[in-house]
């Protein structure tokens, strides 16, 4: 009796964890969400009477108060656009609104996604992905390292002009290592520099996913121990789970300052305010 009702315990337990993790990953999304981070990683589970490498995608927020926020996350067979809009759709569906910048890498099916779901948003390419990418067209580890201080040379000036002038400058000098990197570091020179059009302010937190990075080494550690999930539930349980508890931290400290990230909505209010006459 005394093992059946510890039994009894621990299911109940287990029961109340779930229900509560799963009711936070499906919660109405109230508020702005200005930046949103996006960024998807691959787990072993089981799905349709077979084990496979499934992709977990999930997306973290920041609220107008300067909170992170976890707004959700779900399984499919592969990052294709129509798997991201879908899950775009769904975050939109549950009250998501006020996104100005998506930030994540440079996979087609998320950026078209991006544009389709979220009309008005603009998008962030993750200087650190983008520096791994280039890196990835260059075979010497000295040509790497070139390449990799190009982009943060170019991204690390204090004005949109000069970093765009930069780049240009910059361009040749990544095609005399590879062509293929100089095609990649020409073609990215708008969106890796997305950031620069936000407060000063904002543009070290903004420009690179690392936000998703740290979340995602956080759901590997915890999901370690299971190895191989039964289904895709279990999977989204779990990742609820360990977000719920991850959420309870980043509600304890701001990310952004609340006078720092209202300089974002000032800026949108004197862009409406009618100018001033010039004077004679």
């Amino acid at each position: 009796r005394i093992r059946r009702d510890a039994f009894a315990k621990v299911v109940n337990f287990r029961l109340a964890l779930t229900e509560e993790a799963e009711a936070f990953r499906t919660r109405p999304i109230e508020g702005e969400h200005p930046y949103v981070w996006l960024d998807a990683t691959y787990m072993k589970c089981r799905t349709g009477g077979r084990y496979a490498s499934v992709a977990l995608v999930t997306a973290i927020g920041m609220s107008s108060s300067g909170h992170k926020e976890f707004l959700g996350c779900a399984c499919f067979d592969s990052e294709s656009e129509a798997a991201w809009s879908e899950f775009l759709g769904s975050l939109r569906d549950r009250g998501l609104r006020g996104v100005r910048l998506a930030v994540s890498d440079a996979h087609a099916g998320l950026v078209a996604a991006v544009s389709r779901v979220l009309p008005g948003c603009s998008w962030q390419r993750c200087l650190t992905h983008l520096q791994r990418d280039i890196r990835g067209h260059v075979h010497s580890l000295a040509g790497q390292a070139l390449a990799a201080d190009l982009v943060r040379a170019c991204a690390g000036q204090a004005d949109a002009d000069v970093a765009r002038a930069a780049w240009d400058l910059a361009a040749p000098r990544v095609r005399a290592l590879s062509r293929a990197a100089g095609d990649v570091f020409e073609g990215a020179r708008e969106d890796a520099l997305a950031f620069m059009s936000f407060p000063r302010e904002h543009w070290q937190k903004i420009r690179t996913n690392n936000v998703q990075e740290r979340a995602n080494r956080e759901i590997k550690r915890r999901s370690r121990v299971v190895q191989v999930f039964p289904s895709e539930k279990s999977l989204e349980r779990l990742v609820g789970a360990v977000m719920c508890e991850q959420d309870e931290q980043w509600s304890a400290s701001r990310y952004f300052a609340y006078d720092k990230i209202q300089e974002l909505y000032d800026e949108k209010r004197r862009r409406k305010e009618p100018a001033a006459p010039a004077r004679p």
